[in-house]
């Protein structure tokens, strides 16, 4: 049927292998939850060309087909694999790096995915109370804290989202490169100062990375990661630091020799 024909993306950053198993594993979890072929065709639209438009570097469906991947080798941990996957495939939608902060992002995406199940998924096929997970979810990205009332779905869903800390040294580094094009309107001495701080809390001992027991064993890779961009920033922070005040001193000597 020509809904489910593929289309192509022609400003996607990722590659088309990935688009189209993305796109293949929406239409598949559309399927399972009877959303009509065209309603899948306009949404699958709205999400391509929200992760692939401008700005986007690594929030792109790249990332959203590697934590799919990581739900499907998890699918027995899972009490409900279509709430992960919609929330997957929704929780950074919205990613506006300039104005999107204090949970702003999260929120705009969360109610993106409402606007989905309301429009287009029957509520038989997907209750109230598994939409609203999925919306709780989607809000919690912005701390990656469930709570220690929330199911084991929830912190799988957080360390998917989380599992890129701990990826090997190449993939991170790629990633940290592609974070900062993400965030190029912030000057060199605010993202290094906040990225850090970032970073500081990411490796904290007051708390772990990850908070399912599935993602243990990649805390110390995490924590590992984390701190080496940290004092990496830091250090490059103190330099510049220092930089500025040797050129305001030097500046003062002119202005004051006589």
């Amino acid at each position: 049927m020509a809904a489910m024909m593929p289309n192509k993306c022609y400003a996607c950053k990722t590659s088309p292998a990935v688009v189209e198993r993305t796109r293949r594993r929406w239409f598949a979890l559309c399927h399972g939850l009877h959303v009509a072929d065209d309603a899948a065709e306009a949404w699958w639209r709205e999400l391509r060309d929200s992760y692939e438009g401008p700005g986007r570097f690594y929030h792109t469906l790249e990332h959203v087909d590697a934590m799919l991947t990581l739900a499907f080798d998890a699918r027995d941990a899972l009490d409900d694999a279509e709430a992960v996957e919609l929330a997957t495939f929704f929780h950074d939608v919205i990613y506006d790096a300039k104005n999107g902060g204090g949970g702003a992002n999260e929120r705009r995406s969360a109610e993106r995915f409402a606007a989905f199940a309301e429009e287009a998924v029957n509520p038989v096929a997907f209750s109230a109370p598994r939409r609203e997970r999925v919306v709780r979810w989607i809000e919690l990205t912005f701390t990656h804290r469930c709570g220690a009332d929330a199911g084991g779905d929830c912190r799988l869903f957080m360390d998917f989202d989380m599992a890129i800390l701990a990826a090997d040294r190449p993939t991170y580094l790629r990633y940290a490169a592609n974070v900062r094009r993400e965030y190029a309107h912030v000057s060199g001495v605010g993202w290094r100062f906040g990225r850090s701080r970032f970073l500081a809390s990411a490796a904290s001992p007051a708390h772990t990375v990850f908070s399912s027991d599935r993602f243990a064993a990649r805390e110390a890779d995490a924590r590992r990661n984390a701190a080496a961009e940290k004092w990496r920033l830091r250090a490059e922070l103190a330099a510049q630091v220092a930089c500025a005040a040797a050129a305001a001193a030097a500046a003062a000597r002119y202005c004051l020799a006589p």
